[in-house]
């Protein structure tokens, strides 16, 4: 528990620094490893034997390809360099995600700055706006929209909000391609077809919505795709719990990046936001004449 605290402070320590100093790369690094750290932390507290054999097999792991361990790589408990590479691939998609879902509010805050201010004293927020530069003058300086606008704008994607959510996503996909290739072989036609589907899905909802129905049409197809790849699982595999999570993590990833980019609001409020969209299912389910009725 010590480490784990230790490793918090010298990472918020190393964050501070790299800001101070305006160096645009450490800043974004150092911030994507939030989610990362903070997740790790919590699998030490709730697991802490599973932790530390997957931290000795990465250990083995390092020395061995280092020529600094006699102990043979292929000796390491497979199941252990299974869990570890797992691991390694579910914090990889943890600190893309923390990168994109910080980076569009920062995205906002510096088109915010630069337009009230003109001048902005942050780096990393310079070179935010640099990326955006040509729509930052149709929009902003033309008066044609807000920061908004701008960022709900047709995208590229090599936007960082984009590339960055895209790679998250395909982690997880890969992720279920390389288990269905080594153990479930019967379905893997069927598997990268919807992985597929759900990756274009994702690229879809990052570059083409415009305006707000094709925003919600592309994530209804999203969501659609991600459902039937939960609905083909439960009937091929049984409850897997594997797979469950990893869908789970992918639906979670593409509703931040959703709301982040098209519904942004500075006085953001989870349980609001739950409570008005769940408002609304109740409204579809019952009605709008009967909802009319009940609120006499």
């Amino acid at each position: 528990m010590c480490f784990n605290v230790a490793l918090v402070f010298v990472l918020s320590i190393l964050y501070e620094c790299a800001r101070s100093k305006k160096n645009t790369f450490g800043t974004f690094f150092l911030v994507s490893l939030g989610y990362p750290l903070r997740i790790f932390i919590g699998i030490c507290v709730v697991y802490p034997v599973y932790t530390k054999q997957i931290i000795s097999t990465l250990i083995n792991v390092i020395l061995e390809l280092l020529g600094w361990c006699d102990l043979p790589l292929l000796s390491v408990d497979k199941t252990q360099h299974f869990s570890l590479s797992v691991l390694i691939a579910f914090m990889s998609a943890y600190a893309f995600m923390g990168f994109f879902s910080v980076v569009i509010p920062w995205l906002y805050e510096a088109i915010e700055e630069k337009r009230k201010f003109e001048k902005i004293n942050k780096r990393h927020y310079e070179y935010l706006i640099s990326k955006v530069e040509t729509r930052y003058q149709e929009y902003i300086v033309k008066g044609k929209g807000n920061a908004s606008t701008l960022i709900c704008s047709k995208g590229k994607i090599s936007d960082m909000w984009n590339w960055t959510y895209i790679v998250a996503i395909l982690i997880f996909s890969i992720l279920i391609i390389i288990d269905c290739y080594h153990f479930r072989t019967d379905n893997i036609l069927s598997i990268l077809f919807l992985e597929f589907l759900f990756i274009a899905s994702t690229v879809c909802i990052c570059i083409f919505p415009d305006t707000k129905k094709k925003q919600n049409i592309a994530l209804i197809f999203l969501i659609s795709v991600l459902l039937l790849k939960l609905f083909l699982c439960c009937i091929n595999f049984g409850f897997v719990i594997y797979y469950i999570l990893i869908y789970c993590n992918q639906a979670i990833m593409s509703l931040i990046y959703w709301f982040l980019r098209y519904h942004f609001q500075d006085d953001f409020n989870f349980l609001r936001e739950c409570k008005k969209y769940l408002l609304r299912l109740f409204i579809l389910i019952i009605g709008k004449d009967a909802w009319k009725y009940l609120c006499k």
